[in-house]
């Protein structure tokens, strides 16, 4: 992998982050207008997650010597800014052709960032290709999606051809009830940023026997602007009116809908809790990437992203395509 030249470019991104190019505000402003969930403030977090990851964590990847060349066709289902980056980062890096499954709607700010890339690492310019259809050309698959995107006939079609499925996890997160107001705003920030999305966002609380929300409720009052989002109020204001009208308990603050649940899959507009007793967490919860508080970036959700991709998804990938 040629980290120097990647680090160049991460140079580049650094610096956006620092202050917005017009061309890159324009890109993010047709983004937006593409896909209302991608707005420009939760694009720039994740270009600063991306800064990060070519600046201070790809140099952490152990890559092997791959003589192999293949097209490997990339497909990603998450409603997320920028999603794709890292793992078209990764395959070029492997000297793969790549070959990403378009998506107008999402992949305008990918696009722009990747002909950046391109001008400032020439080399990758003919391993970079965006496609509309899927193509006999293409050797492998890689389909990244999480668990609110279901699309049976993608499945169906992948399961006849070599294809490496990644199922990002949702993440929880477990309260001791002692956390202090800067703990709460970390936690709140992982709440709503990126709107739930994320598989760095924390969809559902662990909490002790007792536990009071009254105080994370008081925190997260700073992040009240995600309703004057319309397709954000939409579903808080549906979800409230199905619990009142099942009469189903639920804590309500305005704009985030509380409520008990032993499940994960938790919608947008809400976040999800279940009681713990002194025994822990049941070992039969359902699958998340379970975090602490230490666990938690500062202020960025999707820096932590860098750290499951790094070691969840980059071991899986080069395995998959070493595998002949």
């Amino acid at each position: 992998m040629d980290i120097q030249s990647l680090k160049l470019f991460g140079d580049w991104l650094n610096d956006q982050t620092v202050e917005t190019s017009a061309e890159l505000q324009m890109q993010m402003n047709r983004q937006y207008e593409a896909n209302s969930w991608l707005i420009p403030d939760f694009v720039s977090k994740e270009l600063n997650s991306c800064a990060h990851f070519l600046l201070h964590d790809i140099e952490k990847i152990e890559i092997p010597n791959i003589d192999h060349i293949e097209n490997i066709g990339l497909i990603i289902f998450q409603n997320i800014p920028l999603a794709g980056f890292r793992e078209v980062l990764l395959l070029v890096s492997l000297n793969q052709n790549v070959w990403v499954r378009d998506d107008d709607k999402n992949f305008i700010v990918l696009k722009y960032l990747l002909n950046k890339l391109t001008e400032i690492v020439p080399e990758f310019k003919d391993r970079i290709h965006f496609i509309s259809t899927f193509s006999r050309d293409i050797s492998k698959w890689i389909y990244v999606t999480d668990k609110r995107e279901n699309n049976p006939s993608l499945v169906h079609y992948l399961s006849l051809k070599k294809c490496l499925t990644i199922n990002q996890p949702e993440s929880a997160i477990q309260f001791t009830g002692k956390e202090n107001d800067a703990e709460l705003e970390k936690v709140a920030a992982h709440v709503f940023t990126y709107w739930g999305f994320h598989a760095d966002n924390i969809r559902k609380i662990f909490v002790p026997q007792g536990y009071v929300f009254n105080r994370f409720f008081e925190v997260a009052e700073k992040y009240c602007f995600v309703y004057n989002f319309n397709r954000y109020a939409n579903n808080y204001d549906y979800h409230k009116s199905v619990y009142l009208m099942d009469r189903k308990p639920f804590l309500d603050n305005g704009f985030l809908v509380v409520f008990e649940t032993v499940h994960m899959g938790i919608p947008v507009g809400c976040l999800g809790y279940q009681y713990y007793d002194g025994t822990g967490i049941s070992a039969d919860q359902e699958p998340c990437c379970l975090k602490s508080i230490n666990d938690l970036q500062e202020t960025t959700p999707g820096i932590g992203n860098n750290s499951f991709f790094i070691k969840e998804e980059c071991p899986r990938i080069i395995q998959f395509i070493i595998e002949n």
